[in-house]
């Protein structure tokens, strides 16, 4: 007995064929499994697509709850109080980046991941700002790491509602070359 498998979280669904029971040659035995599994695999494609994208999504529907699939092209509602914001700064040997992130409240399930999206301001672009040259270029005076700094941090806090300053994570990465 042939048994085609589809496993789609959170649900699998099995179809079992006989292969004996089909009175066909073995070419049309394998031809018609190929058949049915693209035709339901299609369809379960569709149907999920449909719920991604179509017209019956609900406004507020969670369709994915492990990974982000579309990400929001809309600016940061910095109005809402429950955002929580984060800082990384990348500081290369070629020059130094900020990136400011946003994700809502976790939901408290452990197999559950934040949903940690980039910052967009107004005109809907990314807030990250780079400065030049590399931090590399301090390597003899690393007293002056904290005015090279300070263009990046200001854009970030900018950003960032005052409100939310103080929790809100600051990270960085070094590469010196």
């Amino acid at each position: 007995m042939a048994r085609i498998t589809f496993s789609c979280l959170p649900a699998s669904w099995y179809c079992s064929v006989s292969l004996l029971s089909l009175g066909c040659a073995p070419r049309q035995r394998l031809l018609l499994l190929l058949i049915l599994f693209i035709t339901s695999a299609t369809l379960l494609l569709g149907t999920y697509q449909r719920q991604l994208w179509g017209s019956q999504r609900r406004p507020k529907a969670r369709v994915n709850m492990y990974l982000s699939l579309a990400e929001s092209m809309e600016a940061t509602d910095v109005l809402n109080p429950a955002l929580n914001y984060g800082i990384v700064v990348d500081c290369g040997s070629s020059g130094s980046r900020v990136f400011v992130y946003y994700w809502p409240p976790h939901n408290g399930n452990p197999h559950t991941l934040l949903d940690i999206r980039q910052m967009k301001d107004h005109d809907r672009k990314p807030v990250v700002k780079k400065i030049k040259p590399g931090i590399s270029t301090l390597a003899k005076t690393p007293a002056q790491a904290s005015d090279y700094l300070h263009p990046l941090l200001s854009f970030a806090a900018a950003h960032v509602p005052q409100n939310k300053h103080k929790e809100t994570p600051l990270t960085s990465s070094v590469l010196l070359a």
